[in-house]
């Protein structure tokens, strides 16, 4: 395995990743431990100021614990519940007592209380006021209500168990925080407000549901709520097959989940588009970066790092800060675009290994590592963070695209042929369908079916005109397939796009182990007219 003098925390990260229940163990920086006049230890579970122990409780000692280790982070309410109380149910004046004796102890300037939110700990133990707006801190907030049953009573258990099980597989992307069960299922979604329920949940997005079975079918209807304006954001419906009473419905969950996640993602998008630059937290530099890059345009792309880069400097232990600005430093070498000024190989992997040692690394952003590591020379260790994501979150369409890319540049065109379907089933409705549907064009290119490369090139174009792996496709393909003036006029379109990029920017970005796989995509590419250098 390729290690090229990567730090054995790289090792441990990639191969070992803690599961949730596991999570608890990842080793903390030097900087997280240290505090003013204080030390915590966090194998022992000790804090000591001036090298003397003080005394806390076992409560007190996991909420501090929990607040080093994502320090500069706010924490909601319940998942500080659940770190001190796990499995427990408390009410939040438990842990307002808490917290009031931990700050006792190491005085009332280092754990910040955001107000109706949770709290965070302090980078540095200045005074500051809390944000003005606590929610733009921190990915969104959704409920999900139970799902009303129009089948009949006798089915109620299937719609309770379908709404528990889409909250579990929902909780897996970290782009969102999802209210405990135990919290949503105690409101009636047909007699209360969508925003009565948000406001007391302290959530910013709400998902109703109905299931109803007919015929040996089981449909399940979902929509989402902005839960300040009521106002109905989206609505879909899954169908299945369910001649049981009790149906195997992991597969209906999935979807489900999917696309919720990417639903909200799309919505606070849109919300952090509307809001003026002065008002901008850093999560909501993270969601105007976002924007960016979906146009996947050379300029957007250094828009889009540059607010990454902003946010970063508000919240420099932000994980998907860090992850996107890796993504678009991979995307500009995977697509033959030049560098940034300063950030070489060596500042990439300095910045991933910033986010593969954080204690709240996630998949989705484990994955978009994976690709950064790739073009960055560590392909192995690219490939096994992929496959790693994959079994954090099997229903995450992003990370199944990631996993793709990474099988079909090893030569396993099958497995990337296999996750880019299920990612293009997963991601109606979402942004990252654009790169399954060109994933399936290079799995297509490989195999040297330039018919259907033409074909998943043509619809990865309708959804992201400006993606550069599409126009690619679309010369290639229709080069091999003997229409030459086709090609031409496609690549003097997409060299209005990408004026710079040449065949060796395109090889040196596109590293596959077996390079007779991206022969007959650069042989297309130099027939339809693009220069060598």
């Amino acid at each position: 395995m390729v290690r090229r003098g990567i730090p054995c925390t790289w090792t441990r990260c990639i191969e070992g990743l803690p599961n949730s229940s596991e999570r608890g163990t990842c080793t903390m920086s030097v900087d997280d431990m240290n505090f003013g006049r204080f030390h915590y230890d966090p194998a022992q579970r000790l804090l000591f100021c001036d090298g003397d122990p003080v005394s806390l409780g076992r409560r007190s000692v996991l909420l501090l614990d929990s607040l080093l280790r994502r320090r500069g982070e706010v924490l909601r309410k319940d998942e500080l519940i659940e770190a001190a109380w796990p499995g427990t149910a408390v009410e939040e004046s438990n842990l307002s007592v808490q917290i009031a004796h931990i700050r006792k102890r190491i005085g009332g300037t280092w754990i910040r209380t955001v107000e109706r939110v949770g709290y965070v700990f302090a980078v540095d133990g200045a005074s500051q006021s809390p944000p003005t707006r606590a929610l733009a801190s921190s990915p969104a907030g959704v409920a999900v209500l139970a799902f009303t049953d129009f089948s009949g009573h006798v089915f109620l258990p299937l719609g309770n168990a379908l709404a528990d099980a889409v909250i579990s597989a929902l909780a897996r992307f970290r782009s969102v925080s999802v209210a405990a069960r135990s919290s949503s299922f105690q409101f009636d979604c047909l007699a209360t407000d969508a925003r009565d329920i948000a406001r007391r949940l302290q959530v910013r997005y709400v998902v109703q549901g109905s299931i109803r079975r007919s015929a040996g079918r089981l449909r399940l209807s979902l929509q989402l709520i902005d839960g300040v304006s009521g106002t109905h954001l989206w609505a879909d419906s899954l169908e299945m097959e369910a001649a049981e009473p009790l149906p195997d419905t992991d597969e209906l969950v999935g979807r489900a989940a999917a696309m919720i996640e990417g639903q909200v993602h799309l919505a606070e998008i849109g919300r952090a588009e509307r809001e003026q630059p002065t008002t901008l937290q850093g999560y909501d530099f993270y969601l105007q970066g976002r924007k960016h890059v979906l146009s996947s345009r050379e300029n957007d792309n250094a828009a889009g790092y540059t607010l990454f880069s902003e946010g970063l400097k508000l919240m420099p232990n932000s994980v998907p800060l860090l992850a996107a600005i890796a993504e678009v430093i991979h995307h500009r070498k995977a697509v033959g675009w030049r560098p940034f000024e300063g950030v070489d190989e060596r500042a990439t992997l300095e910045l991933i290994q910033r986010g593969l040692d954080r204690p709240d690394l996630d998949a989705a952003s484990l994955a978009l590592f994976a690709s950064a590591l790739h073009t960055a020379g560590e392909e192995d260790l690219g490939a096994n963070a992929a496959e790693r994501a994959v079994a954090m979150n099997p229903n995450s369409p992003l990370v199944l695209v990631c996993a793709g890319l990474q099988r079909l540049w090893a030569g396993n065109v099958n497995g990337a042929e296999s996750a880019f379907r299920r990612a293009v089933d997963l991601s109606h409705g979402d942004p990252t369908q654009r790169f399954a549907l060109q994933g399936m064009a290079k799995v297509y290119s490989v195999r040297g079916n330039n018919e259907e490369t033409l074909i998943y090139a043509r619809r990865t174009l309708a959804l992201s005109p400006g993606l550069s792996a599409g126009h690619w496709h679309l010369i290639a393909s229709s080069t091999l397939l003997g229409r030459l003036a086709d090609a031409r006029r496609h690549y003097a379109r997409y060299q209005r796009i990408a004026p710079g990029v040449t065949i060796e920017s395109v090889r040196r970005g596109q590293i596959y182990r077996n390079p007779a796989h991206i022969a007959p995509l650069l042989e297309g590419l130099r027939l339809a007219g693009m220069p060598a250098r």
